[in-house]
């Protein structure tokens, strides 16, 4: 079988000690109707930067004033056969009014403890044990969905 790798990006857009946590459509092919953060994957030729804010962008209605990459981590998800490479970023300053793509259906501003009562996606997971283990750069081998 073909190694496949996958680079995603995500933003923690924060508001008052908040997070913004996006729901997934119930079509969508991964994690259908799992809460999860604004981001996507990297096109060919773009730049990091500049890729988080379009997905931002396109996903909330909100640009991106200032971002800064928090870690990296990386897990198989079994679903799908393929390693995620997950770069996680802080968005503090952002302008615009929140308006959701057709990629999701719902929107909450949420504490990271408020999340553990929610359904999110495997990605999410690995940024939130990345970030409380004050570690940049953490790699999971695999994953049990």
């Amino acid at each position: 079988m073909a190694e496949r790798f996958k680079i995603i990006q995500k933003a923690l857009v924060e508001r008052d000690g908040k997070l913004l946590l996006i729901r997934r459509s119930e079509n969508d092919a991964i994690f259908p109707g799992k809460w999860d953060l604004p981001g996507g994957t990297v096109e060919f030729g773009e730049g990091l930067t500049d890729s988080i804010r379009r997905e931002v962008l396109e996903e909330t209605g909100l640009l991106p004033d200032e971002v800064k990459q928090l870690g990296t981590c990386s897990y198989v998800y079994d679903g799908r056969s393929q390693q995620f490479i997950v770069i996680a970023y802080l968005i503090e300053s952002y302008h615009g009014r929140l308006a959701l793509s057709h990629e999701h259906s719902q929107h909450a501003w949420l504490t990271m403890e408020q999340t553990l009562n929610y359904d999110i996606t495997e990605t999410l997971r690995h940024i939130f044990s990345m970030l409380a283990s004050n570690n940049p750069i953490e790699t999971t081998l695999s994953s049990s969905q």
